[in-house]
């Protein structure tokens, strides 16, 4: 068995297609990423084994860092030679399921952290101390600093539009924090535009939050690119004609984006 993840698409940053040649027959399995500490799921890397070949798309790896992709199933562990996400920015925002992204600086201060605690204090008569009823303590809330540049505050705004929780990806270690999350905003605000530099400084009030669409794979491309690359042609000299001499698993990873 091997386990091939390489860059596809012609975003920016690039997807991971990471492709596993042979799952084994009845055996659930998970395939993961890691990189620099930090492990994560990829969308859609749970099933059961068919004996055939299995193909995901990532979109949740962190930037400029080698990242390791690991097939695990009850007879096979198989992992991945590195491979490189190219981050120009400090950090990436997008949607859940990739399609927008928007690559953006940080500001000082989106290294804080809140954990909000759970708990209520209630005093009770000839008790010099209090009784408490208290819960887990909150996962992380903060604020994302960041500088969008002016010519892109509607891709920004597009983005954010729907209020579903967006991901953000780090290009660099921030201190402490995890290379990639989910998060929630509470709060989207500007105060400040810095003129000489054409951006916008934005404030992103956020909590982490679980994936909701963890168990959805990714499609590295969308009808739009596939309707794109063949615009104009007939099936026949189109599709059939591109595609004649590939398996349905060699169509299964092709990169549309070289058409």
């Amino acid at each position: 068995m091997t386990v091939t993840a390489m860059l596809v698409g012609g975003q920016s940053p690039p997807l991971v297609q990471v492709v596993v040649d042979d799952a084994p027959d009845g055996e659930a399995w998970t395939l993961t990423g890691s990189a620099a500490g930090t492990t994560w799921t990829v969308p859609g890397g749970v099933g059961i084994g068919e004996g055939d070949q299995v193909s995901r798309t990532d979109n949740l790896a962190p930037g400029n860092v080698p990242v390791v992709y690991t097939f695990t199933s009850t007879s096979v562990i198989e992992s991945s030679t590195p491979v490189i996400v190219p981050f120009g920015k400090r950090a990436v925002l997008q949607t859940l399921d990739g399609q927008r992204t928007l690559q953006v600086d940080l500001r000082m201060g989106s290294d804080a952290i809140n954990l909000p605690t759970s708990i209520a204090s209630f005093r009770i008569p000839g008790r010099s101390r209090p009784v408490h009823r208290y819960d887990v303590l909150g996962d992380v809330v903060s604020e994302l600093r960041i500088l969008v540049p002016l010519s892109q505050t509607k891709q920004f705004r597009e983005l954010l539009a729907s209020g579903a929780p967006i991901v953000y990806r780090f290009g660099e270690p921030v201190v402490d924090l995890d290379l990639v999350g989910v998060i929630a905003l509470s709060r989207v605000s500007s105060t400040e535009v810095l003129y000489a530099r054409q951006e916008r400084a934005w404030d992103l009030q956020y909590e982490i939050s679980d994936h909701p669409l963890q168990d959805v794979p990714v499609g590295a491309f969308s009808w739009d690119v596939f309707d794109a690359a063949f615009a104009g042609a007939e099936w026949d000299d189109g599709f059939d004609q591109t595609f004649a001499t590939l398996t349905w698993d060699q169509f299964d990873t092709f990169d549309l984006s070289t058409l």
